[in-house]
């Protein structure tokens, strides 16, 4: 169950998130991510092969960029794909 609104529209705060548990990413993916030990959410992922981008869906918010040497650093780990929304948030 979503707990933030960093993806609206597609993920809102109360929905239920489908995720297909896999370690690894594909350019282009939206993920379940773990940061620094705790920070967990979800971005797209956006690879540029020296660093990646860690996306929201709003526009104004400022992506997450991490190194390969920041990612090994603050213990970026995938934790899953996310594969379905069940999306309740946008119809309230």
């Amino acid at each position: 169950k979503s707990s933030d609104d960093s993806m609206l529209p597609l993920v809102g705060i109360g929905d239920i998130v489908i995720i297909e548990k896999t370690e690894t990413y594909e350019n282009g993916n939206t993920c379940l991510i773990s940061l620094d030990n705790e920070i967990i959410f979800i971005r797209k992922i956006v690879d540029f092969k020296d660093y990646i981008e860690l996306q929201t869906a709003f526009p104004f918010n400022q992506p997450i960029k991490l190194t390969n040497d920041e990612k090994e650093k603050r213990n970026f780990k995938i934790l899953g794909k996310v594969i379905k929304v069940e999306n309740f948030s946008a119809f309230k």
